[in-house]
């Protein structure tokens, strides 16, 4: 699958759920935040135009991608059970501020509209950073 597909696959739609006393302590202390994403790709065709709208403010708010794989392989697997079929990416974020900020932003829920039936997603959480 093109960078793309990856990088639209990784950028997804859910509910993003963290305790705010972490929140607040990890922006106070300026540490990243982590979005962790699992789905699959039903229809690669149109999501250039996802990726074109999401980009920008993902790179405003921080965004690098950690790591993805197109499937998780039975053999990573090291303890109990993997569920799910499809992509795993994690990504980091300058902070949870940063992070959330780029989720609930006007040109990130309008990128959502253009990804609706392209890809399906079975989690993302977001997780705050810890503070070396």
């Amino acid at each position: 699958m093109s960078k793309w597909i990856m990088f639209a696959g990784g950028i997804v739609i859910g509910s993003i759920l963290t305790a705010s006393i972490a929140t607040a302590l990890a922006d106070a202390h300026g540490t990243k935040a982590y979005l962790v994403v699992g789905g699959n790709v039903i229809d690669p065709d149109g999501l250039e135009a996802y990726s074109a709208k999401a980009g920008p403010p993902a790179r405003e708010a921080g965004i690098k991608i950690l790591g993805r794989s197109q499937k998780v392989e039975n053999d990573h697997i090291l303890e109990g059970n993997w569920p799910y079929e499809g992509f795993l990416a994690i990504e980091e974020f300058s902070s949870m501020d940063a992070l959330l900020g780029f989720w609930n932003s006007s040109d990130y829920q309008e990128a959502i509209k253009l990804r609706k039936g392209k890809v399906h997603l079975d989690f993302v959480v977001a997780v705050p950073g810890v503070s070396e």
